[in-house]
């Protein structure tokens, strides 16, 4: 009997261990695992010791940066891709703003000396309270360049930088009358390759910043242009309209989410997508109480679809993420 309760007690033990393979709290072990995933991406291999949301969670969030500050600046951008990655999570799941605002920083730095080639696209998702004021400084330094690129430009917008809106100013241009000053090109969108250019970018942070000028001015190019080209309209620009997060923005995609159009189809023969089911995750990006999650896949039901209709439909100011 004392043997089979010992032996239970083992197979206990032993089932213990097991489940918490991977999920180590030591900071000495988060940089264990951190250096056999760093080795595995850089012989291209497939991961097989990714690191979970729970341990990044359960642990000490400085550490976790202070172990990944090296592989930003590997040689190997697969590897330094996979550091800021990390560190994007780490801001994710840790709700502290020290943290996050260091994460920013680090992706800043990451955009401006070439190191992050995504810095721009996950710098979007975070927000103003983010960014602290070494990362201000380095946007600003970035705008006061002779020609400040259009990422440049939008991070200046989401950090709400307002003493930039002067230098903003400048780099705005006349739409269509860049449109017909352009040489013919032979392209789908050839009819809002203005949207392409750091002025729309310098007009966008503008709008984000609260300017009404540029907010009107910005949903009316995109009114005009979807008489050209539906499509392109819903794909390339509703994302830029969802980028200025303000009231009207909002509700100018609200017309979109109950509109019940659909996508030309991209095969002949098969049923376009939903244009409500596309502004879907435009919207829950922008709102922080909508009542769907965004996905990283657009599957959105029509009885959720028909939900946030009406959810939006009750709203009598828009609780807006900036």
């Amino acid at each position: 009997m004392k043997k089979l309760i010992l032996c239970t007690r083992l197979l206990s033990f032993v089932l213990l261990l097991q489940a918490n393979v991977g999920f180590a709290s030591e900071p000495n072990d988060i940089a264990t695992a951190l250096s056999n995933l760093m080795s595995q991406v850089r012989h291209k291999e497939h991961p097989r010791s990714c690191i979970s949301d729970a341990q990044l969670k359960n642990t000490d969030p400085k550490q976790v940066l202070a172990a990944l500050a090296p592989y930003e600046k590997d040689e190997d951008r697969r590897v330094r891709r996979m550091a800021y990655f990390y560190e994007v999570r780490l801001a994710r799941v840790h709700a502290n703003p020290e943290i996050k605002q260091e994460v920013v920083k680090r992706l800043v730095e990451g955009l401006f000396t070439g190191s992050s080639e995504q810095a721009t696209e996950w710098l979007l998702s975070f927000t103003e309270q983010d960014f602290n004021e070494a990362s201000k400084t380095m946007i600003r330094e970035a705008m006061a360049r002779a020609y400040p690129g259009r990422s440049t430009v939008l991070i200046c917008g989401v950090a709400n930088i307002q003493e930039e809106l002067p230098r903003l100013k400048e780099l705005l241009i006349d739409e269509p009358n860049y449109m017909a000053n352009r040489s013919p090109v032979t392209s789908p969108d050839a009819h809002i390759m203005w949207s392409y250019t750091v002025g729309w970018a310098a007009r966008l942070a503008r709008a984000r910043m609260g300017v009404k000028e540029d907010i009107e001015k910005c949903i009316e190019l995109v009114k005009t242009a979807e008489k050209d080209s539906f499509n392109i309209v819903v794909v390339h620009l509703l994302k830029d309209i969802a980028y200025i997060r303000q009231p009207e923005a909002i509700d100018y995609l609200r017309q979109y989410l109950n509109s019940d159009r659909r996508l030309a189809p991209t095969n002949p023969g098969n049923i376009g997508e939903p244009v409500a089911n596309y502004v879907m995750n435009f919207i829950a990006e922008s709102l922080d109480n909508y009542p769907i999650e965004r996905r990283e896949v657009r599957n959105y039901s029509e009885q959720e679809i028909e939900l946030c209709r009406k959810w939006m439909s009750k709203q009598t100011e828009w609780k807006i993420i900036r």
